[in-house]
């Protein structure tokens, strides 16, 4: 009964007004309003709402069951867990949880900015976004522009991002999707896959870059720091004329594409053609390395009076050229050009050299190989072999080497007849290289530098022969002799015949070599249009 006097004196003091339908309460003695159940009126007084400590948004306590919808309590408590958790403010009860009214930008985004804690516990609850599994929709002119899934895709001018990609966006016309700017030391666009994905993939359907890269040092670079990944791929569909990556520069001094490895072993450019399985690497690294069924490089020098169609050096020396064109120029410090034929058997060379490619009057040499008698040959081919010198007036001139149709060795020298005779021991190294014996005799010529009877040969064997004068002569005259034997096989150590000599006579010759014209000319590749982009210009805001 206390309770309510004090009530009702209060009520009584204000000057309360209680009609059937609504209730007044005021300083002044006006009526209520007729559309309020109860009109509270004060310049300088306010409603104050219970004060109660919630325990969590999905919990009744401390009212208990039977809360009424739209119960309106102020909450005093920070209490529960992510997303049930409570906070000091008003709250609403909606039948089955607490409902927050917002406060003020305090707890509420507001357009004009918001203050936050500045704190991310394990469980943030101060965020934009859903708390169910309901898309978030963004929109500028009543028009949907940007969605976030409930599974945490993005996708920016459509509804649906496409399938597999985490972020997508759409654009039409001449906008581009993305754009990447950077003024710094940093990249434009950045693309790491930790896994075994791709970091940048660029698809297109018609005839413009599927990725374009602009800067003023590297436009595109792609960078894989895991093992058998990629840093940049380029796919050119086998359904259409497309090429996989195009690289484009228009100054002398810039390069349409730069591939380099930073390890001392790696390789800079890895290229394979031909739908090849398997791609081979030295263990050692290089520059480049291409693998393909038939050309691992083809190269062109188009100019038809001086192209070459490669050029290489080593030994950290420079490039040459010839003006006239060439196949290809190799210059090296110790060795300009290195070819070896990875077999011993007949019929392998480690080179093949002719001035046309086929047809009548073509010379040719093969280099470095063994022929399908087994014996190995430094040179052979269907022109001579020379030496030029110069003549009384400095001319260049030619000598000719003598041929044979078997493989002799040769030595000269000079001896002199004692009371008619004398002996010569052939050179030791002559005649361990040589073959001296029935089948294979040695030939002697002798040239007199004296008057005498005459002599002749006798006495010869594989280390020397006799030389006696005719007649019975006494004479001690000087001469000069020349000794011609047929070369030795080249044996091992184990007596197997690496390369025969002794038994060749006449033989068997190597034809000239007729290429296979893959292309006459060089095929016309596709043209290339270049898009007229012109990078747009960002605030500096």
């Amino acid at each position: 009964m206390k309770r309510i006097a004090i009530t009702l004196g209060v009520i009584l003091a204000v000057s309360s007004h209680n009609n059937a339908q609504n209730v007044g309460i005021n300083p002044t003695g006006n009526l209520p309003n007729n559309s309020a159940g109860l009109d509270v009126d004060f310049t300088n007084k306010g409603v104050l709402i219970p004060r109660v400590a919630l325990t969590a948004r999905n919990s009744n306590a401390p009212i208990g069951a039977g809360i009424a919808n739209s119960l309106l309590v102020y909450n005093t408590a920070t209490a529960g867990t992510f997303p049930n958790n409570v906070y000091p403010g008003y709250y609403y009860w909606d039948g089955s949880a607490w409902q927050r009214l917002t406060n003020g930008i305090a707890n509420g985004w507001d357009i004009n900015g918001n203050t936050l804690t500045g704190t991310l516990p394990a469980t943030p609850n101060e965020f934009i976004g859903t708390v169910n599994a309901a898309d978030w929709i963004i929109k500028t002119n009543n028009t949907e522009r940007m969605r976030i899934k409930s599974n945490g895709q993005v996708v920016i001018n459509n509804t649906t991002p496409f399938a597999g990609d985490v972020f997508s966006s759409y654009a039409a016309g001449t906008d581009a999707a993305i754009n990447g700017y950077s003024s710094g030391s940093g990249e434009a666009v950045y693309g790491q896959n930790t896994g075994t994905g791709l970091s940048i993939v660029g698809l297109i359907t018609n005839n413009n870059p599927a990725v374009y890269g602009q800067g003023p040092n590297i436009g595109t670079e792609g960078v894989a720091s895991a093992n058998n990944g990629t840093g940049l791929l380029g796919v050119g569909p086998s359904s259409v004329t497309a090429d996989g990556v195009n690289g484009i520069a228009g100054n002398n001094q810039a390069q349409g594409g730069v591939f380099y490895n930073t390890n001392a072993t790696g390789t800079g450019l890895l290229v394979g053609g031909n739908s090849v399985a398997t791609m081979s690497i030295l263990t050692n690294g290089s520059g480049i390395a291409a693998t393909s069924t038939t050309f691992g490089i083809v190269s062109y020098g188009i100019d038809a009076t001086q192209g070459n169609g490669i050029a290489a050096s080593g030994n950290n020396l420079g490039i040459i050229n010839f003006g006239s064109g060439s196949g290809g120029t190799f210059y090296g410090q110790t060795i300009g050009v290195y070819g070896i034929a990875n077999s011993s058997a007949n019929d392998t060379w480690g080179g093949y050299f002719s001035n046309a490619a086929s047809g009548a009057g073509a010379s040719y040499a093969y280099v470095g190989g063994k022929t399908s008698a087994g014996t190995n040959r430094k040179i052979e081919g269907n022109g001579t072999v020379n030496t030029i010198v110069k003549d009384l007036k400095g001319n260049l001139v030619t000598l000719t080497c003598p041929e044979a149709p078997e493989i002799l060795f040769e030595d000269y020298g000079v001896g002199q007849l004692i009371n008619g005779k004398a002996h010569i021991d052939l050179d030791p190294i002559f005649a361990k290289n040589v073959t001296i014996n029935e089948k294979h005799p040695l030939r002697v010529f002798i040239q007199l530098e004296g008057e005498c009877n005459g002599v002749y040969v006798t006495n010869k064997t594989s280390t020397g022969f006799d030389v006696v004068e005719l007649n019975g002569g006494k004479s001690n005259v000087k001469f000069v002799y020349h000794v011609v034997a047929n070369r030795s096989d080249d044996i091992d150590e184990n007596g197997n015949v690496l390369s025969r000599y002794a038994d060749i006579r006449f033989g068997p010759g190597m034809p000239p070599m007729k290429p296979t014209f893959v292309e006459s000319k060089t095929k016309e590749a596709p043209k290339i249009k270049i898009p007229d982009i012109t990078p747009k210009k960002v605030s500096s805001k």
